[in-house]
């Protein structure tokens, strides 16, 4: 990297920020570079990374920017701090939208302690509103369990940010650990803010009056009085952990960094094709179904676990409501785990907490979808097992209620499940069948 012109020295690493600072006359998906403290000629002071002289640049572009500038309350902001990727061992501190892409930042020398959060986000706020010519409004912000980044993110932004629970769960008795985490997850898919307080308030008294999770309740209770819980406050379809920006680290170290430590020049300029990169990509408004959530409706129609409660119906009738009958799978205990797992394929599989919100408080006659459907799952994801089970039934209409041209052949699937009660055809070759154009 230094023979290449990208080292630590501080000479090179401020020319290098000064020629990429942000100016107004940048394309919209050229990357620049701003920071928190500005000089005379309105280029960002670069430090040394001392306590005194912080090391605080940031790298974005106009598109990435501009993806923030809509209703505050249609995204979610999440926030992340990252390590071991460069050799001064500085922290990188990065916004990622609740879709593709949105700023990064970069951030201060370990640790990394309120006044840098804070100053973080009053240069990202600045940034934002030079590009744009409005003010940042950001409602949804998730991030880590870190009290300086959540009493920044109140100083100079907004108001919500997640707070992770597992580490207190650590040294309880597996049942009881258990039953907390089946709480909790009661809580996430809870239908409005009114459920969840009246189920907190439930699951609270409960853990009151056990020992072993007293402690456990007066830490949950302190937490969500702080409103550093997101609880059920995150609506449908949108992230409920801080997962998007984990996954953007995972990318970052394997296809960038290649998990090796780089001079900070030669940082810059990975981080710079980075943004380069992610500038020219889709920022996705609407929720999609992710490859594995179709493989799992796939594979449990295929186990007979997800059943029409009404089969005999024409699938050429006007009706487009389907009533779906959804059943648990079967589970085994796995002795190399030391816990039970789905009986399905494992790239269909669920965690237990999860997959239960598939059947739980099904009514009798079955989930009724007809492009949206009643399961708790597909209330927090806006997409579930039942949805693309039912569109797979019709085949003429798309979760967005567009027609689509009526898919008039029937499958041998379809030719059996339509004759219940009669005997199925023989297998093999049909007795009629003979050479081409022998019955014409």
């Amino acid at each position: 990297c230094t023979k290449l012109g990208h080292s630590d020295l501080c000479d090179k690493v401020t020319k290098l920020v000064h020629e990429a600072s942000f100016s107004g006359e940048e394309e919209d998906t050229q990357p620049f570079m701003f920071g928190w403290n500005l000089n005379n000629d309105g280029k960002p002071i670069v430090g040394n990374g001392t306590d005194s002289k912080p090391f605080l640049v940031g790298i974005t572009s106009k598109t990435l920017l501009m993806r923030l500038d809509r209703d505050p309350t249609s995204f979610i902001l999440h926030i992340d701090a990252t390590f071991k990727l460069n050799q001064v061992n500085y922290a990188v501190l990065y916004f990622r939208s609740s879709a593709p892409i949105s700023p990064y930042c970069n951030g201060s020398a370990l640790p990394i302690v309120e006044e840098m959060y804070s100053k973080a986000f009053a240069a990202l706020r600045r940034v934002f509103t030079a590009v744009s010519g409005n003010t940042l409004r950001v409602y949804y912000v998730m991030g880590d369990a870190d009290d300086g980044q959540f009493n920044a993110v109140q100083n100079i932004i907004g108001r919500d940010n997640e707070y992770n629970v597992n580490e207190r769960l650590r040294g309880m008795d597996a049942k009881t650990a258990c039953g907390i985490r089946k709480d909790i997850y009661d809580l996430h898919f809870t239908a409005n803010p009114v459920d969840f307080v009246r189920k907190f308030r439930t699951v609270w008294e409960q853990w009151q009056g056990i020992q072993a999770t007293k402690e456990f309740a007066q830490y949950f209770k302190k937490c969500r009085l702080q409103e550093n819980l997101s609880g059920g406050s995150s609506p449908s379809a949108y992230a409920t952990t801080n997962n998007p920006a984990e996954q953007f680290n995972r990318l970052l170290k394997r296809d960038y960094t290649l998990r090796t430590k780089l001079k900070m020049g030669c940082y810059f300029v990975n981080y710079w094709n980075v943004a380069k990169m992610k500038a020219n990509g889709p920022f996705i408004l609407t929720p999609e179904p992710t490859e594995r959530l179709h493989r799992r409706s796939k594979e449990m129609e295929r186990m007979l676990l997800l059943q029409e409660a009404d089969p005999s119906q024409s699938q050429f009738s006007g009706d487009t409501k389907v009533y779906v009958h959804s059943f648990p799978a079967p589970r085994i205990y796995m002795q190399s785990k030391d816990r039970s797992e789905e009986a399905l394929a494992i790239t269909t599989q669920m965690g237990v907490n999860y997959a239960r919100m598939e059947f739980e408080d099904m009514p009798g006659v079955g989930w009724e979808v007809d492009r949206k459907c009643m399961c708790r799952y597909f209330r927090k994801f806006a997409t579930c097992v039942h949805l693309l089970f039912a569109m797979r039934l019709r085949s003429y209409m798309d979760c967005n209620g567009n027609e689509m041209l009526v898919n008039r052949s029937i499958s041998r699937k379809r030719k059996r499940s339509s004759r219940q009660g009669f005997a199925a055809p023989a297998p093999g070759r049909p007795l009629k069948s003979g050479q081409a154009l022998s019955f014409v």
